[in-house]
């Protein structure tokens, strides 16, 4: 398991882990707000808190080794941000279509 560790938790493994987490949170941001239909931002802040949840909780299973505490703050704080920046663009592109309606 300590080997395995060492190559999860290299530096590169972790700032690849941050891109491809970001790139699908942004997505996911974007869906569970189109999901939402009307107030698209909270229930995108809901699903950040919820996977905040589930990536910390997922830190602190057995059959993983745990990522240290600097790269998961990183790993949350820009994929959370890239997650709501998903959740805002298309809260963006809703205003926009429900002021194309109402003209």
């Amino acid at each position: 398991m300590d080997e395995y560790a060492l190559i999860l938790n290299a530096p590169g493994v972790v700032a690849a882990r941050v891109l491809i987490s970001s790139f699908m949170a942004l997505l996911g941001g974007y869906l569970c707000a189109k999901f939402a239909e009307t107030d698209e931002m909270r229930y995108t802040l809901i699903a950040v808190i919820f996977r905040v949840i589930v990536f910390v909780g997922f830190n602190r299973s057995p059959y993983m080794p745990p990522t240290p505490g600097l790269a998961l703050a990183l790993l949350l704080t820009i994929s959370s941000g890239t997650m709501l920046l998903g959740g805002a663009i298309r809260a963006a592109a809703a205003a926009v279509q429900r002021k194309k309606e109402m003209q």
